[in-house]
């Protein structure tokens, strides 16, 4: 009497913590879905930040307008502002709108952040659909254990992998985008280094998440043979 009472509380818990998840999960994936759907045709709810360059941002993409962003060198003579006593200036960062007014301008911002768009939006269907295998069964038991959360993850780690070959092209994208701008070609340019975890960081993700599916794997048939032997 007791068990069937503790089961039929625990079911009831899972229960509402399963349909939580699940209309929380759905709210979240029809957002990111309506903002890649106005992106695809340039409206930019919110702002977007593409990186090329260190930790500036290059490219920024806002609701009234699209600016391309760099550090470029200067020297006092170019400074009308008056310094200090032996304050020398060293760079300046500028940012100019960009006028990508034909169809090569417009593919290439699209590039810019639909493919973001599109990894997160598989990203949290992907974890959706993990969550809510937890709560499988129908006893309030949890299982998370599978062979579908084994390739998921799996997923998860090729959408990452995907994700980094990208950021790879990302500094020829923007770079491209400059080409719309007032700043094409103007002053030296200030080169920034990446650092190596924005450069491999997705992918070290990735192979993590790999390594994780084969945990799950193994997970997966030792619950398999356990409830053989049950």
């Amino acid at each position: 009497m007791f068990t069937s009472m503790t089961t039929t509380a625990a079911a009831s818990v899972g229960g509402t913590a399963r349909h939580l998840a699940y209309w929380l999960s759905t709210l979240a994936v029809i957002a990111i879905a309506a903002l890649t759907v106005l992106e695809a045709f340039g409206v930019y709810y919110f702002p977007h930040h593409s990186w090329s360059e260190g930790i500036s941002p290059k490219v920024i993409l806002s609701r009234q307008t699209v600016l391309y962003h760099e550090y470029i060198s200067v020297i006092a003579s170019d400074v009308r502002t008056e310094l200090p006593d032996g304050v020398q200036p060293t760079f300046l960062g500028v940012a100019a709108p960009v006028h990508a007014t034909d169809a090569r301008g417009k593919l290439f911002l699209r590039v810019m952040t639909l493919p973001e768009d599109l990894f997160f939006l598989g990203l949290i269907w992907i974890v959706r659909k993990i969550v809510l295998s937890v709560w499988a069964g129908q006893s309030g038991e949890v299982s998370l254990f599978i062979r579908a959360n084994v390739w998921r993850l799996r997923w998860l780690a090729g959408l990452l992998a995907a994700l980094w070959i990208y950021h790879l092209f990302l500094p020829t994208l923007t770079e491209e985008v400059s080409f719309f701008t007032a700043l094409n070609g103007f002053g030296p340019v200030i080169a920034e280094v990446r650092p190596w975890y924005l450069t491999n960081g997705t992918l070290a993700v990735a192979l993590l998440l790999l390594i994780l599916a084969q945990v799950f794997s193994h997970g997966a048939r030792l619950q398999k043979d356990v409830e053989g032997l049950v």
